[in-house]
C-alpha cells in the first residue's frame, strides 16, 4: 500500500490516508517533510543580557547594520562584538517589552514604547526631538507609522496612530503642509498591538480588530477602514509580512490577509496549537519569515513552559498549505548575513572539521547572503543553517474494522536519507481503544522489516541526522474477517 504524507493534521482524522499526527522538528517542504534545521553559533560574543529584539537593516548605499535591544542598552554588532550604541540615559524598556527596529532611508528607528523614538544612521541611537513614545512601528511610502503612542501633547493613547512628516522622520509636528499628522482608532475597543506595512499601506492590529490605511494625501493623509469580523492579533510580532500578505495568529485560528479579508490557514492545527500555546504570554509569539525555502515560523511559548519562555515553534509552508512542528529556546529572531568565512575564521563558527554541521550548499557559507537567525535564551546569535539532528513522525491509522491484516514491512520514500531511523510501530483490535505499543525496528538497506497482525496499525519514525521523506509503501496483507 502507497501512502503519501499530505500533512501534519493532529486535529484531523486519525484515519484519514497519509495523515500526520504528530511530529517533532520537522517542516513541509515543497516535495514533502524535512528535519528542521539547528541552529549553529554564528561565532559572535553572547549577548550580556536578555534580548528583547533584533534585526538587520539595510541603509541605502547596501551597507547593512545589526542590533539588539536588551532593557536598558541598544547594541549594533562589529566583527564578532557588540558595541553598546545607547543613547546616553539609560533606556527604560519593561522586562516584557520588545525593541521593535525599521529602517528609514540611511536612519534606523527604533522603538521601545517606554522611551522617546531612537534614530541612528551611524554611531549611537539619539531621541527624536518631539516624536512620541510608541508600541507598534513601520514604515513605507516615505513615513514612519507608529501606533499605540504616549509622551506627547496627546498623552497616553493606545488607540492612536501617528505619522512623521512625509520623507523626514526628525519632524512630528502635525501639520498639513508635511502631512505629519495623527488619528485614534475608536470604533473597536483596546489598544493597537501591530502596526504592520502591507505593499503602499499600513495596516493596524488589535486584539480583535483589523484596520487598514490607504494613503489618500492632505488634509487627512491616511484613511483607516475597519475590516469586518472580530479578528486580530497580540502583538507586532505575531504579524509575518511575506510581500503581498500578512500571516498572523489571530484570537483562535491562523490567518492570511491580503488586504481585502482575512483567510483562515488552520485547518487541521488550529485546536492543537491554542491548546499547546500558553495563552497567558501570547504577546510573547514570534513570527518571522524564511523567503528561501516559503516558510513562515511562528515560535511561542507553550503549555510547558510556566514562565512565558518560548520553547516551541510551528512551520507553515505557504506555498503547499501545509505546517510542521519543532523545538527552539529563542529571544527574538531576525536575519543575519555571514561575512566571508576563510581557513582563519572558520574555528569561530566550529571547534573541527568534524564539527561542521552546515551542508556545503547552505547560503551560510555566501558572505552577504542573509540567513534565518535567532537569538537564544542564553543570548547566543545563532543561524538556522544547521544540519537536522534529530526528527520525528508519527502517522494516522492504517486498518479496517471488518478484517485483520499483517503488516512485514515498511519502506520509507525518503528525498533524503538519514544518517539512521527506526520504526515503532503500535496497533489495536478496536478502533478507538488505547493501542498497544509493539517493537522498535530498525532501518536497513532502505526498509523496516518486522511482523504484527491486527485491525489497526500505527506508525512512528525516529529519524538522526537530515533528511526529507515524502511518504510510505506498507506491505500489508489481509487475514480474514472475524
Amino acid at each position: 500500500m502507497k501512502s503519501v504524507f499530505t500533512g501534519f493534521w493532529p486535529d484531523g482524522d486519525d484515519y484519514a490516508d497519509g495523515i500526520i499526527t504528530d511530529c517533532t522538528n520537522l517542516v513541509p517542504t515543497v516535495r514533502g517533510y524535512a528535519g528542521a534545521p539547528s541552529g549553529v553559533s554564528a561565532g559572535v560574543a553572547t549577548l550580556s543580557n536578555s534580548c528583547l529584539g533584533a534585526a538587520l537593516v539595510t541603509k541605502l548605499d547596501t551597507t547593512q547594520r545589526l542590533f539588539a535591544g536588551t532593557q536598558t542598552a541598544v547594541y549594533e554588532l562589529s566583527g564578532a562584538s557588540w558595541v553598546d550604541r545607547s543613547r546616553t540615559a539609560l533606556y527604560a524598556t519593561a522586562a516584557s517589552g520588545r525593541w521593535r527596529f525599521v529602517q528609514f532611508g540611511d536612519s534606523t528607528v527604533a522603538t521601545n514604547a517606554a522611551d522617546t523614538l531612537q534614530s541612528s544612521s551611524s554611531g549611537a541611537f539619539a531621541d527624536i526631538s518631539g516624536a512620541p513614545k510608541a508600541t507598534c512601528i513601520d514604515a513605507a511610502e516615505g513615513f514612519v507609522m507608529v501606533g499605540n503612542t504616549s509622551g506627547d501633547s496627546h498623552g497616553t493613547a493606545p488607540d492612536r496612530w501617528k505619522c512623521c512628516a512625509f520623507q523626514d522622520v526628525t519632524d512630528w509636528v502635525e501639520s498639513t503642509a508635511t502631512q505629519c499628522t495623527t488619528g485614534r482608532l475608536v470604533e473597536s475597543p483596546g489598544p493597537i498591538l501591530a502596526t504592520r506595512r502591507l505593499g503602499a499601506n499600513f495596516v493596524h492590529y488589535k486584539a480583535k480588530a483589523i484596520f487598514m490605511g490607504t494613503y489618500v494625501g492632505p488634509p487627512a493623509v491616511w484613511q483607516f477602514t475597519m475590516i469586518p469580523g472580530d479578528i486580530g492579533t497580540s502583538s507586532q510580532e505575531s504579524v509575518v509580512n511575506i510581500g503581498p500578505q500578512h500571516i498572523f495568529v489571530g484570537p483562535d485560528d491562523l490567518y492570511t490577509f491580503d488586504g481585502t479579508r482575512p483567510v483562515s490557514i488552520g485547518e487541521g492545527i488550529r485546536e492543537w496549537f491554542f491548546r499547546d500555546l500558553n495563552k497567558t504570554y501570547r504577546g510573547n509569539i514570534i513570527g518571522t519569515h524564511d523567503p528561501l525555502n516559503t516558510l513562515v515560523y511562528f515560535f511561542y511559548p507553550s503549555t510547558a513552559s510556566a514562565a512565558g519562555v518560548i520553547d516551541s515553534t510551528i512551520a507553515y509552508n505557504y506555498r503547499t498549505n501545509k505546517w510542521g512542528h519543532a523545538s527552539y529556546g529563542i529571544e527574538a529572531s531576525l536575519e543575519y548575513s555571514t561575512g566571508a568565512i576563510t581557513y582563519a575564521t572558520l574555528s569561530n563558527y566550529f571547534a573541527s572539521y568534524a564539527a561542521i554541521s552546515v551542508s556545503y550548499d547552505s547560503p551560510f557559507w555566501s558572505a552577504g547572503s542573509p540567513v534565518l537567525a535567532y537569538i537564544d535564551t542564553s543570548h547566543v546569535l545563532k543561524t538556522l543553517t544547521g544540519d537536522s539532528a534529530t526528527s520525528s513522525l508519527t502517522t494516522g491509522l492504517l486498518g479496517d474494522d471488518e478484517a485483520f491484516s499483517t503488516v512485514s514491512r515498511v519502506r520509507p520514500k525518503f528525498l533524503t536519507a538519514p544518517t539512521s531511523a527506526t520504526l515503532t510501530n503500535s496497533y489495536t483490535n478496536t478502533a478507538g481503544s488505547a493501542e498497544t505499543i509493539d517493537q522498535t525496528s530498525t532501518l536497513t538497506t532502505g526498509k523496516i522489516d518486522f511482523m504484527r497482525s491486527s485491525r489497526w496499525h500505527r506508525f512512528d519514525y525516529d529519524f538522526v541526522g537530515p533528511v526529507e521523506i515524502v511518504g510510505h509503501d506498507v506491505i500489508v496483507a489481509k487475514d480474514g474477517t472475524e
